[in-house]
């Protein structure tokens, strides 16, 4: 029984992995770029708001892919922010 409930828990953290990449645009003005310089040529403009797969990071920069379209590209570390998946604690007071 052990051994099921361990293969259980670890085939749904394997189909969870994307989630702990998961990041949303937090910029009006975010601009996806095809190289992660400042001044690269824009690919894109990327609503606020807007989810993002985040995946490597070079410099002040994350490559990011964006679900649901077939837009790709580098991304500011100023325009986005990593949604963390842990607890929010209620506050003591």
């Amino acid at each position: 029984i052990a051994g099921a409930i361990i293969l259980i828990g670890s085939v749904i953290l394997y189909l969870r992995r994307a989630e702990s990449s998961r990041g949303v645009v937090m910029s009006e003005k975010a601009v996806l770029r095809l190289s992660p310089f400042g001044k690269a040529e824009p690919v894109g403009d990327i609503g606020q708001g807007r989810t993002v797969q985040l995946g490597a990071r070079n410099g002040e920069f994350y490559y990011v892919e964006i679900p649901g379209t077939s837009l790709s590209g580098w991304l500011s570390n100023q325009d986005v922010a990593l949604v963390s998946q842990e607890p929010i604690l209620p506050v003591k007071k």
